[in-house]
């Protein structure tokens, strides 16, 4: 016996969304989720041939460049890194 489609909607609606694992979202993802959650992240980058541990807030990302740029908490200074220049990101 089919339910009327009203019937069928109502239940679609109070449907939750299953929450997001890790391994479903793709480092993108999760840079932008830390950038709308304005997220504490520390950054360790490897830029002129030695390696940095920054902690900041991840401003922008920027897919054509293939540029983050982020805000140094504690220098209060704006930096901008090529995605190949980062090591990790932890939160």
């Amino acid at each position: 016996m089919n339910k009327p489609p009203v019937v069928q909607e109502i239940k679609q609606s109070h449907v939750q969304p299953k929450p997001v694992t890790q391994q479903e979202l793709s480092t993108h993802d999760w840079i932008k989720r830390y950038i709308q959650d304005n997220t504490l992240v520390r950054l360790i980058v490897n830029r002129y041939g030695g390696q940095r541990s920054i902690p900041c807030r991840i401003l922008n990302l920027d897919h054509d460049n293939s540029l983050l740029s982020v805000y140094h908490v504690d220098e209060k200074q704006v930096y901008s890194f090529k995605m190949n220049e980062i090591d990790e990101i932890t939160s």
